[in-house]
This record gives C-alpha cells, structure tokens and sequence, in this order.
C-alpha cells in the first residue's frame, strides 16, 4: 500500500522509492527535489532492498522467504502502477543492488514495465560507510578544529574490493538502455581533489550522517539539487 501513489489525476506522474533503509534516509531529498509537483511513493525494508534470487542471502534480518515475497510484491506493485512519466528509483547499503544479477533483474524491469510504458529507471549508488560509528566525532569544536579529519578516508579505502567495479556495471547498464539512469551517490560524499571521503556535507561544516550506514536530514537534502533534473526533466 505505502507503494502505491495518490493520483489526484488519471495521469497525474509519480516517482517511487524502493530500497533497503538507505532509501528512507533519501525521503528528504526526494521530497524537497519534488516540491509536490509529483506524487510520491516510497517503501523501504530494513536490511533488505529489491534483488535477484541470487543476492537474497544478503538480507540481513529476513529470511529468504520473506525476502523473496518483497521483492515479488513490489514487482506486482510496479507492474500494476507505473505510468507513462513516472520515475522508479532503486537503492542499497553496500552496493548489493547493484551485482550482476540484481542488474539483470533491473534490466528485466525496464525491458517490461518501464521502456513500455515511457518511465524511468534510476539506479542510485549507495553512499559511503562512515568511518567512525558516531558522526558527532566528526564536528570539529573550539578545542578541536580538526575533528572532521578523523572521519576522512582516502577514496579506494571507503570501497569494498568486492564491490568497487559495480559503479561501471551499472553504468554500462544504464548507457546500454533507454530510459535507465545511474547516479552515483557515493562520489558525492567525497572530495575527488584531495581524493577522500568524509562525513560532513561537501564544503561545509554540517554533519553529513545519522549513524554510519544512514544520512542526516542535512545529508539527505544536500543531494536534492543531483535529483531534481532527473526528478523534474
């Protein structure tokens, strides 16, 4: 039900949300990229996102059925909702979204419901893992005007080994199809020029995370301006 839009008209285009509980943290952003010109619909599962069978095992706290009948429900949900303009948006902790056969599942989306029906696939990348486990000790303070230094991490080190070609997977994907967009959020949290990824809001001294999986409010809004040309074209 939470994945199903409020159309105030037959035609009225939306934009859904679905992941594991990074796409909660993205609500804010969404919301404040749509200014209610569209309806909104989001769902998220808390340690599991929409995935192949194959990465099912990766779902933390659910068990395989479960995780299985989410990511059929969802597929249902989309298949009896989405419209000509609407944008369907897909995330994960970690990059688990965006493994080989996760993208062929995406592949099969767009190839059925979304290039069919004139929507969109946007692919988000995940953003970075935090380095400490409490964001607070990155703000630095009158006694400590370095303190944010202690959540930057050199840019290969804050990717996985075992994910980091992932990016150019979806991307290709992405480049290979109508209609399906990557955007990669994870390069948005770091500074290429001193090649680091930290916790704070890009040039700013505003704490970009909650917690070391989840954004702030502030880091949530800070990538409103990345989503509104997809959201809004």
């Amino acid at each position: 039900r939470c994945l199903t839009p409020q159309r105030s008209e037959e035609y009225q285009r939306a934009i859904f949300l679905v992941g594991d509980s990074q796409a909660a943290t993205l609500v804010p952003a969404f919301e404040r990229a749509l200014q209610g010109r569209k309806r909104f619909a989001w769902l998220s599962r808390e340690g599991c996102a929409y995935l192949a069978d194959e990465d099912l095992g990766t779902c933390q706290l659910q068990s395989l059925e479960t995780a299985t009948d989410f990511r059929n429900a969802v597929s249902a949900v989309l298949k009896d909702n989405v419209q000509e303009g609407d944008v369907v948006a897909l995330i994960s902790e970690g990059r688990l979204h965006l493994s080989a056969a996760t993208l062929n599942l995406y592949r099969w989306l767009a190839d059925t419901i979304i290039n069919p029906r004139g929507a969109t696939l946007l692919l988000l990348g995940s953003i970075p893992r935090l380095l400490l486990q409490v964001p607070a000790l990155c703000r630095s303070t009158f006694w400590n005007l370095n303190a944010h230094s202690r959540c930057e991490q050199p840019f290969a080190q804050a990717q996985s080994p075992h994910t980091e070609n992932r990016p150019a997977m979806a991307n290709a994907l992405a480049t290979s199809m109508e209609r399906v967009i990557f955007l990669d959020l994870f390069v948005l949290f770091c500074e290429p020029g001193r090649g680091v990824c930290g916790g704070m809001v890009p040039g700013t001294s505003t704490l970009a995370y909650a917690d070391k999986l989840h954004l702030s409010r502030a880091g949530s809004y800070y990538l409103s301006p990345y989503l509104c040309p997809i959201l809004n074209p």
